[in-house]
């Protein structure tokens, strides 16, 4: 009873104690966001011209003699006394990487060397390589590994800030290393991704000064500053340092990005028609900006602000390098797979065509394989797989750039508060009003952006994927396509319509205006599209078919929204209405068989013998090894002609397309044999009679003679 009577206050007691933790953590987290959102944009130094060079070099001094560079000794040494069988592994390992550099070396040169083999496995070896090249860069990580491990045994605090920056200066070691090993002469980069060598060379200088000089730097300035806040000496201060730092970084991307410099020339012709050629000059002058700016803001006294912007400008370009790498292992493998796409369309053409060992020269009316012509150009698919692949990791850099930048920009968030508009809602009779940020427009169009550039070049991609992946026929497959990509636009629309706040009860009037506006102007427009769309889902008409619309005949090359595109013998382009295709009479020559047939009508001479004609006409047929064996070729006798016995030749091909090249050989075929056989083709002859011509002959000669006799003879004018 008496444990019941005090139950519920410790009860009531402890929920209040609980309130009030969270009412202090929800102060808390208000005051860290405050921070976070202010301390970035606040300095914690006096400006570096406030002091004598004098007294900053002294300030270096100090910064130098404060680390006691004997008892870092002495502090390793009894480290290693006491973690012997740790230091062992460690010395084992830089002995081991030592050991093998020249094995790792043949191998990694092995693969690169292997990469222009037609079934090159190209992530498999780009995951080997990267392992190999890690392995190589490793010596000098492990020895800064190493002494930070050592000294972070020490329970000393400056032991405790030499030990982190030497594992964080390992790791930029890593990364820098692991870059001149993938950009040496004769190697990955330049054999496997086509960097010109003087590039190389350029970027391998650029590496070698940030090695040798910024990280050294690098660890220092860190030591030194860290130092300024935990022993609180002003003297020990690394703002100087921080700024020679920067300046280093300035030198070296300068050098390496100077419109001039090799590695630009090299940028430039690999990418002639970027956008960035206009524009490199002012690229340049931003490269160097950055660094020059975060100089000028260590100079003014925000060293703390500069150092975190540094590090997240140094994370940004580590991150930039990456998706180089990956970006030239994707345009490997889509090489790889254009080479695929390639073998197979050659492979369905030798298996689809007829064993002719010596295919006719005149066949120019019609492509070699059907799928061919119904598939996307290899080039097609090449840049449109290439510019979705450059966007695709243009979006993984800038959204990676965000995470990357967002905890130490947290002005960003301020983009959430600044209100564009206000949409209002009625929900149950309460009106709910919402806003829109500049975040949220930012977002939109971001995301409608994205799916601009999908909607316009996944064509290349998925017919890549489409036609390694599936067995669809190409007509399959570019229906597939088309209907994504009307999905994607209608998925801009409701995204773009959700992102500027609009609701669907605000465009109900607009839906019934466009409504009208169907009904009268644009139901023809509209029309079209349906029907473009039941062509895509119904199919009765796909990409490559051979049709006859009315009185044209033609290939279909393209489905649009409105029309579609024919292409007739003549190579030019007829845009036929959607519509046209559904309420018309159309002839698919080749919707469900590709069989068509050829007729060919001949004469021969009259006196011929009709069962040799037969015999030989059937004999040429047989000749003409594209045509069909069955069905059978036939010959008719069809009947007396004015001039000749007429006979037909029947016969078969497997496609539509190459029917004018087949009724040619069959014709040339014809006329051989029949040369040979004496038998005479004959043209038409007409006989005109024309009635009274014999007297009128009669005529004509009797006034003739009468005319010779009433002329005087010469010879008796001479002698009179």
């Amino acid at each position: 009873t008496s444990i019941e009577s005090i139950k519920s206050p410790i009860l009531q007691a402890i929920a209040g104690i609980e309130y009030a933790l969270e009412a202090q953590q929800r102060v808390v987290n208000a005051y860290n966001a405050f921070i976070a959102k202010n301390l970035l944009w606040l300095p914690n130094e006096r400006p570096v011209w406030s002091q004598s060079i004098d007294k900053h070099w002294s300030g270096v001094v100090a910064s130098v003699a404060a680390l006691k560079v004997d008892d870092l000794l002495r502090v390793q040494l009894e480290a290693l006394r006491n973690h012997a069988l740790q230091a062992s592994v460690v010395l084992g390992l830089l002995l081991l990487s030592l050991g093998l550099r020249r094995r790792l070396h043949a191998r990694l040169q092995a693969i690169v060397d292997a990469s222009n083999q037609a079934r090159f496995p190209v992530w498999k070896n780009a995951l080997h390589s990267l392992v190999l090249a890690l392995l190589l860069a490793l010596p000098i990580p492990i020895i800064l590994f190493g002494l930070g491990a050592l000294l972070n045994t020490s329970s000393q605090a400056l032991h405790g800030i030499v030990a982190n920056n030497l594992i964080g200066a390992g790791w930029v070691w890593l990364n820098a290393s692991l870059f001149l090993v993938l950009a040496r002469p004769g190697g990955l980069t330049e054999k496997m991704f086509g960097w010109s060598p003087r590039a190389l060379a350029a970027l391998r200088s650029a590496f070698y000064l940030f090695i040798y000089i910024a990280i050294p730097l690098d660890i220092i300035a860190s030591i030194s500053l860290e130092l300024a806040n935990v022993l609180r000496d002003e003297s020990a201060s690394g703002q100087f340092l921080l700024i020679l730092l920067l300046a280093v970084l300035t030198f070296i991307i300068g050098r390496l990005l100077r419109p001039g410099g090799a590695f630009i020339k090299h940028w430039r012709a690999a990418h002639p028609a970027h956008g960035l050629n206009r524009h490199i000059n002012p690229v340049f002058t931003l490269a160097i900006g950055i660094p020059l700016f975060f100089a000028l803001m260590t100079a003014d006294g925000y060293t703390y602000s500069a150092g975190v912007l540094t590090q997240t400008f140094a994370s940004s370009l580590w991150l930039m390098l990456a998706l180089i790498l990956v970006n030239g292992f994707a345009k490997m493998s889509l090489q790889r797979a254009y080479q695929r796409i390639a073998r197979m369309r050659r492979r369905r053409e030798q298996q689809g065509s007829v064993q002719n060992d010596e295919p006719a020269d005149d066949e120019v009316d019609a492509p070699v394989s059907v799928d061919d012509v119904h598939a996307l150009d290899i080039g097609q698919i090449a840049t449109q797989s290439r510019k979705l692949l450059s966007f695709s990791l243009m979006l993984v850099f800038v959204f990676a750039l965000y995470f990357v930048w967002a905890p130490v920009l947290p002005a960003l968030s301020l983009l959430d508060n600044i209100n564009l508009w206000s949409v209002s809602e009625v929900v149950n009779g309460n009106s709910i009003s919402s806003a829109v940020s500049l975040g949220d427009a930012l977002l939109t169009g971001v995301l409608l952006l994205a799916l601009w550039v999908a909607a316009r070049n996944l064509p290349g991609l998925m017919e890549i994927m489409l036609e390694q992946w599936t067995t669809h026929e190409a007509g399959t497959r570019y229906a597939i396509t088309t209907i994504v990509r009307y999905i994607i636009i209608s998925s801009g629309i409701v995204i773009l319509l959700g992102g500027l706040g609009v609701q669907w009860s605000q465009l109900q009037w607009l839906v019934a205006a466009l409504g009208v506006g169907l009904g009268f102007g644009l139901q023809e427009i509209f029309a079209n599209f349906v029907s473009g769309i039941i062509i895509l889902l119904e199919r009765p008409v796909r990409v490559g078919d051979l049709v006859t619309i009315g009185t044209q005949t033609g290939t279909i090359r393209r489905i649009h929204m409105r029309a579609t595109v024919l292409e007739d013998f003549d190579r030019k382009e007829i845009v036929v209405p959607n519509k046209q295709l559904i309420t018309q009479e159309v002839t698919n020559w080749t919707l469900s068989d590709t069989t068509t047939r050829v007729l060919v009508d001949i004469g021969v001479a009259y006196g011929s013998d009709t069962r040799q004609v037969e015999a030989l006409l059937l004999q040429a047929a047989q000749s003409v090894k594209r045509l069909l064996a069955e069905p059978v070729p036939l010959v008719w006798f069809m009947g007396f002609g004015d001039s000749a016995l007429n006979f037909r030749v029947r016969a078969f091909v497997g496609d539509a397309d190459i029917k004018l090249g087949v009724t040619s050989e069959l014709n040339y075929a014809i006329e051989k044999i029949l040369r040979e056989n004496d038998i005479s083709i004959p043209f038409p002859q007409r006989d005109v009679h024309i009635p009274g011509l014999e007297e009128l002959s009669a005529a004509l000669k009797d006034n003739l003679n009468a005319r010779h006799a009433a002329a005087p003879n010469p010879d008796q004018g001479a002698s009179a």
